[in-house]
């Protein structure tokens, strides 16, 4: 898995972009798993509700209510990646799938609470 190290073109979406307001974020716990191919990584899928519906195009005028979002994530040392994004309509149908070309850290609002649930105090030093 190869990490970028400036910044990454992104969609409309934005791939590290999930503000901290005005939505909820779920994580999905029980998808915790293994994270192949990157060695002592691991997977869960975060669910993001925003407040408003968030753009998700190309296609033109593609307006998600909710989000499903892959985070693949390591402990030591502590990171996490957006690696793919599901955007959603009100009856659960797929507006859009994306998966990004290039990796880059996420530092959102998701990635936070997900390297706090699942990575201890110690991993952390």
């Amino acid at each position: 898995m190869a990490f970028a190290s400036g910044p990454v073109p992104l969609y409309a979406a934005a791939w590290e972009a999930i503000p901290g307001f005005s939505a909820t974020i779920v994580i999905e716990s029980d998808t915790l798993a293994p994270s192949t191919p990157a060695a002592g990584a691991s997977g869960v899928w975060v669910r993001y509700t925003p407040t408003l519906s968030v753009d998700c195009s190309p296609p033109h005028g593609c307006y998600a209510s909710w989000q499903r979002i892959y985070y693949k994530f390591g402990c030591a040392p502590r990171y996490a990646v957006v690696a793919e994004r599901i955007s959603m309509d009100l009856n659960g149908a797929v507006l859009k799938h994306e998966a990004p070309e290039n990796y880059a850290a996420s530092t959102d609002e998701a990635a936070n609470r997900i390297l706090n649930e699942f990575c201890s105090a110690r991993e952390r030093d």
